[in-house]
């Protein structure tokens, strides 16, 4: 919580906060003084919080416990309530992130106590209570936190600008990652079917915003959840949840999938951890999975995310006949989902981000390669619907084969399933930036790939170190937000470029620097797909 959780982003102050709180151990403030409420105080069901202004204007609450820290006996079990406070907390830091393997560092990084959410607040309270937006963020359930940070320091998802910019409420939320949310095994069968502690952290954060975001000025019905990529297909299975019924009033399924794991996949996962722990043996499984080291729960399934242009995360949220019924999909397309407005999209080259590991200097036989190891059944069909010599280079036709195959026509075939149970608008996002970040990576030669619409819908691109938005981009940004913003109040887009809702006409907006609506996106080749 604020000034007693402090992440590795957070501790070095660069969290983007205009405060003059003096710096001392004990900033809170006994209920039984006679000391005048601090400024931007709020009252929650757990305690009073004070937040702090941000230089985008807006009032930042950050690192407000949702729950208790999944710790010690709590560990692999479902979310308990936060203690209550009675003094009043200052809301100025950033918790940490989940605990999960970097990559990048080799090393493991974050903890367990992680189950924290933050609030944006308008500098002025509006004379209505104001829309929501819940953001659930990506790393496909195995990594990423709310308070990703770039290399330049900048949190990317900060959702000071939409605040301001929109007079809305944001929030982000943090949700058990990797075994810690996802284990399923036997010994941890109680009360409840074991694993889906992700997804059941997210519901209660959820439920935390039903019962706090009035205190804010936040209209509790009308909340839009969204999510990017791992945190899109979480989205998509709160559709699908019983326990996330009137939750939220409007959902927009970002880059993501709507499958859901085997409940015998994450049995399987966790039969890997529990012998690699060494608790096979133990007299007490689950009070030995308990009490394991944290990061050796973590390198005990230490597998990456993506490779080559496809997807190989090995966890998320489960079928476990419980929590999950069934695949959101089948939901979907039965109608047995939570029939909210829907927003559903995706980018126009994903699989081009460097996360896929799609290299430039790909070569033709590499490409043919590559296509026939993913689809051994099907190769030759998919090598003459994509046939290289279409293409600038290689590299352009695997992104083009693995972004239809697992994101756009999966997108589309979602949008056209729940669009026979209420109003869903499909987009696309097409723009590639139109310069790159000084000294640090050089977005414009990927395109429009996986994650590069998120400094733009967070209204930051104008924050990365020595990138100047073009007048056009800056449109764009504002554009996006206003999308989703007016999603959030109204349950349909609403601006200055018309979107209609899909159906049989199927048409799709594509959000670019001259945004437009089109029909049939991609229809050929998704037709294509659904054959196979």
């Amino acid at each position: 919580m604020g000034d007693q959780k402090a992440s590795d982003t957070g501790r070095d102050g660069s969290t983007d906060l205009d405060t003059d709180l003096p710096e001392e151990e004990d900033t809170s403030i006994p209920e039984d003084t006679d000391e005048p409420e601090l400024p931007n105080t709020v009252h929650l069901d757990a305690g009073p919080i004070v937040g702090v202004p941000t230089a985008a204007g807006a009032i930042a609450f950050l690192g407000l416990p949702f729950a208790a820290p999944p710790v010690g006996a709590l560990r692999f079990r479902p979310p308990e309530p936060p203690s209550p406070w009675t003094d009043s907390l200052i809301a100025d830091t950033f918790a940490p992130a989940c605990i999960q393997f970097d990559a990048d560092t080799d090393q493991v990084r974050g903890e367990e106590d992680c189950l924290y959410l933050n609030v944006w607040q308008p500098p002025k309270p509006t004379s209505e209570p104001m829309p929501v937006l819940v953001f659930i963020h990506g790393g496909g359930n195995v990594i990423g936190s709310a308070v990703e940070e770039t290399a330049e320091g900048i949190i990317l998802y900060d959702g000071a600008e939409i605040a301001v910019q929109e007079e809305a409420l944001v929030v982000t939320l943090q949700y058990r990652l990797n075994a810690f949310g996802y284990l399923a095994d036997p010994s941890l069968d109680t009360d409840i079917k074991s694993g889906n502690y992700g997804p059941r952290d997210q519901v209660a954060a959820l439920e935390w915003v039903q019962r706090n975001i009035a205190a804010f000025g936040g209209d509790p019905q009308r909340v839009l959840l969204f999510g990017e990529s791992g945190g899109a297909a979480d989205v998509c299975a709160l559709l699908a949840t019983p326990s996330s019924a009137g939750l939220f009033q409007r959902a927009a399924i970002m880059s993501g999938g709507c499958g859901g794991y085997a409940r015998a996949e994450m049995l399987e996962m966790g039969s890997v951890v529990v012998e690699a722990l060494g608790c096979d043996t133990a007299s007490d499984r689950a009070a030995c999975l308990r009490s394991a080291d944290a990061a050796q729960i973590v390198e005990a399934v230490n597998q990456p995310s993506t490779a080559n242009g496809l997807i190989t995360a090995w966890a998320g949220p489960t079928i476990d006949g419980e929590f999950l019924p069934q695949s959101p999909a089948v939901a979907i397309a039965f109608g047995q989902h939570h029939r909210v407005p829907l927003m559903i999209g995706t980018t126009a080259d994903e699989t081009a981000s460097p996360l896929f590991g799609i290299r430039f200097t790909l070569t033709a036989a590499q490409y043919e390669a590559n296509v026939r190891a993913f689809f051994p059944s099907s190769a030759d069909q998919v090598l003459e619907r994509y046939p290289v010599t279409d293409f600038a280079t290689p590299r352009d036709a695997l992104v083009a084969v693995t972004t239809d195959a697992q994101f756009t026509c999966p997108s589309l075939l979602i949008t056209a399933l729940a669009a026979e149970w209420g109003p869903v608008f499909h987009y696309i996002y097409a723009h590639a930036y139109d310069g790159d970040f000084t000294g640090v990576f050089s977005p414009s030669v990927y395109g429009a790939a996986h994650g590069f619409e998120l400094p733009l819908l967070f209204q930051t691109l104008d924050t990365y170190d020595g990138y100047t938005p073009s007048d056009e981009e800056s449109a764009l940004s504002q554009e996006m937000g206003a999308l989703w913003a007016g999603f959030a109040a109204d349950g349909a887009p609403s601006d200055a470029t018309a979107w209609p809702p899909y159906d049989a006409t199927r048409q799709t907006l594509e959000l670019s620097t001259s945004s437009q609506v089109v029909e049939d996106y991609r229809g050929e080749q998704c037709r294509f797909w659904l054959g196979l």
